[in-house]
């Protein structure tokens, strides 16, 4: 299955019957990463009523998934927003919600409408990709072989993630699964990466 992601990081904050619903939203590449942006978040807003919170990470081959409600009725904040994020394909992304309380009860199905409005407001208003798996390659090669590898991987849309230069060039690089590695080359590992920022993908 494709997945797509978002490019950097998007806020969007929006009234409902005088509560005040703000997104934040954060490309990540790990579940520690995404748990530290969870963190961060609530404590940057730890006045707020509730901040509640899903990620989805492509980590180690797998799709891990994780929501909390943080205070909200059980299963009117943490899983629409969760849901938002199913729903529009997305990976390597954390969404935190944050509510400021403005008197007026919305009930279960007006709170499941806020978190998932919110998040989908929020996440629309980022540049969205589609999700790659790449090839970590480690090479070796001459200065003419650099040149027209840097060249291919800027076509291609993968990137130089390390590179040292001494009689010979040593890279490290996120290669797409496409292109075929030259002599010099080895893969040392696979990592899901974001697709270059031109290629952007709309909402369906």
């Amino acid at each position: 299955m494709e997945y797509r992601t978002i490019v950097g990081e998007v806020e969007f904050s929006q009234k409902i019957k005088r509560s005040e619903f703000i997104c934040h939203a954060r490309y990540v590449e790990s579940v520690g990463e995404a748990i530290e942006f969870v963190k961060k978040t609530v404590n940057d807003f730890r006045d707020a009523t509730h901040n509640c919170w899903a990620y989805r990470v492509m980590e180690g081959g797998k799709l891990l998934e994780n929501c909390s409600d943080a205070g909200e009725p059980s299963g009117t904040a943490g899983k629409p927003i969760l849901m938002s994020l199913r729903k529009l394909k997305l990976a390597n992304v954390a969404v935190v919600i944050t509510r400021y309380f403005g008197g007026v009860k919305l009930g279960k199905r007006g709170l499941m409408d806020a978190y998932s409005s919110t998040t989908y407001q929020g996440v629309k208003k980022a540049t969205i990709v589609q999700l790659g798996l790449f090839k970590i390659a480690e090479c070796n090669m001459d200065y003419a072989s650099f040149s027209r590898f840097e060249n291919l991987l800027k076509r291609k849309g993968g990137n130089i993630i390390e590179v040292e230069f001494s009689e010979r060039v040593h890279v490290i690089a996120a290669v797409p699964c496409s292109i075929s590695l030259c002599e010099g080359c080895q893969i040392v590992g696979e990592k899901y990466m974001p697709a270059p920022a031109d290629r952007t993908t709309d909402f369906i």
